[in-house]
């Protein structure tokens, strides 16, 4: 009858006009989702491991190991005024990270307890909390607890003569890959040191599994470091991160504020002409 093919029509135009209003919301949904995707790695890469050029000079976004006051020597600035530098530096993102427990004069665990509840933003500078542990022994102990650990942002695990007895080459090695295996360890501290020898092709590889990132550090390479002659080893990290597809970041290491966001050192090492053929 007329009225069953007017319902039967009116039907097929519904069901019609469903499937398109279905794929406008799903082409939506997705191109939403992908704009936000972009969105995000458009802001990690502005934040993190990169910089970008004003004229002649460089300028970097992020400083991801630095200290204040409450890692006991060095400095007597406050989170506040390390802020306050990296605001006029032009840093974005500024990590905190104060040496541990370990270390004699250095913050508590009620300091790295307290972190916990510190602003996130200061001057327009996103703040990160985090720490510099001791590694204590070759089982890759390390000087806060766990629990607490893990409510920081991250951290950078290092080896220091107040608190690591060095070893062999495969005894620090043992070491750094131990430290490793935890979860909140995100950064190999200075492991240019020349007075801590390691295999850094075997570092490496257990990086590329755990998603630890290898640092270039600035104090190591300046005329005033005290690690030794860490060119052959920083050398050798950026081979191995070449080699393994790794991330790597520049660190300044600056107790204080003089040093924030500074890599003059570092980024002339890894931008030399030789390493294109690493």
């Amino acid at each position: 009858s007329v009225s069953t093919k007017s319902n039967t029509h009116l039907l097929l135009f519904l069901w019609f006009l469903s499937v398109k209003l279905c794929l406008f919301y799903l082409f939506f949904v997705n191109l939403h989702f992908y704009l936000l995707t972009l969105f995000f790695y458009s802001a990690i890469l502005e934040s993190v491991l990169i910089f970008i050029k004003r004229g002649e000079k460089s300028m970097y976004l992020s400083d991801m190991h630095t200290h204040s006051i409450a890692s006991g020597h060095g400095t007597e600035c406050t989170i506040t005024n390390m802020a306050r530098a990296a605001a006029a530096k032009g840093l974005r993102l500024l990590g905190i990270t104060d040496h541990g427990p370990g270390t004699l004069a250095a913050g508590t665990s009620s300091y790295f307890r307290s972190l916990t509840y510190s602003p996130r933003e200061h001057f327009g500078v996103e703040l990160l909390y985090g720490i510099e542990l001791n590694i204590l022994d070759r089982n890759g102990s390390i000087d806060l607890d766990q629990e607490l650990l893990c409510k920081l942002d991250y951290a950078i695990a290092s080896m220091h003569s107040w608190n690591y007895r060095c070893g062999t080459r495969d005894e620090n090695t043992e070491a750094f890959l131990n430290v490793m295996k935890n979860p909140c360890v995100k950064i190999l501290g200075h492991s240019d040191n020349t007075h801590y020898p390691v295999n850094y092709d075997v570092l490496a590889r257990a990086a590329r599994e755990t998603g630890t990132i290898f640092e270039i550090n600035e104090a190591s390479l300046a005329p005033h470091g005290y690690r030794g002659d860490t060119r052959e080893n920083c050398f050798e990290i950026l081979r191995c991160c070449r080699k393994y597809h790794l991330p790597l970041l520049l660190s300044s290491d600056s107790h204080g504020p003089e040093h924030i966001g500074d890599f003059t050192y570092a980024a002339d090492f890894v931008h030399q002409p030789c390493f294109r053929k690493v």
